[in-house]
This record gives structure tokens, sequence and C-alpha cells, in this order.
């Protein structure tokens, strides 16, 4: 099965622009979406993966710090919520092992991530938040944020 869905042109494009790089993740979450509707899982599954690693890019870009704390709430929940889709649909076509791997690898991004936003204590619970949701396979909850700031 399929785990890599942006060239590296394209990711070190997004990584270099972190607003396109939310336009397309919504964009792919809406395609995703879609083809859900029509039956077409593999062509969502397709459209997650995308939206995935564009919200893995995001997250891994260069903190501006003009970025609201919303946006930023949003940025680790798509992460997040993408992260357990993408494991739940390998779970389903029997790539367990590859599931596993998949949400370890974003626990550990988010936990190399969270150190970084030490001086942001609503994001670093979040991602803590996001982190145990990982751990225990389950959504994230969008309350974990105290108030956007």
């Amino acid at each position: 099965m399929k785990t890599h869905f942006l060239t590296a042109d394209r990711q070190k494009q997004l990584q270099l622009d972190p607003g396109l790089a939310r336009e397309q993740r919504v964009i792919a979450q809406s395609a995703a979406r879609r083809a859900l509707e029509q039956g077409n899982n593999a062509q969502a599954f397709e459209y997650t993966g995308e939206a995935f690693e564009i919200a893995r890019t995001v997250i891994l870009s260069l903190h501006n710090p003009a970025t609201s704390t919303q946006t930023l709430a949003e940025d680790f929940l798509a992460y997040g919520a993408l992260a357990l889709y993408m494991a739940s649909q390998y779970e389903n076509q029997g790539e367990a092992d590859v599931a596993q791997y998949l949400l370890e690898q974003s626990q550990q991004q988010l936990a190399a991530l969270q150190p970084l936003y030490a001086a942001e204590p609503d994001i670093a619970s979040l991602i803590r938040s996001v982190m145990q949701s990982l751990d225990d396979n389950e959504q994230p909850a969008a309350t974990t944020l105290a108030k956007p700031h």
C-alpha cells in the first residue's frame, strides 16, 4: 500500500509557504470527502494521504510568530486527526505494521516539536493531547485548547 503522497519538490514548496500549504490541505481534505461520498475509497485514500503529508509539512515548517494560536491549534489537530485516519485505513487494508509505524512516527514528530512551543502553554498542552490521542488511537479533542489568542 502506498505510503508517500507528495514529491520532495512539492513538499519543499509547501514548507516555504505554510499559508498555501494550509489551503492545499483543506482542498485535499474536501476532495477526499467528495471521493468518499462517491464511493471512491481508493481516491479518497490518495487525497487523505496528501492532506496528511501537507499537515506534517505545515507543523514542521518554520513557525511565523504572527500565526495565531487558533491557526496553530488547527494545524496540530488536523495532523493528529489525519494520522489517525490514515492509520485506520492501513489497518483496514491489513497493514497493521504500517499503521503502527505511522502513529509512532507522528508521536515522535510531535514530541520533538513540543519544546519549541514551551512559551505557548496552550499549544504545548494541545500537542501533548494529540500525542496521547495517537497513543490511544482515538480522535484528538478540539476542546483541549483553552482559548484562542
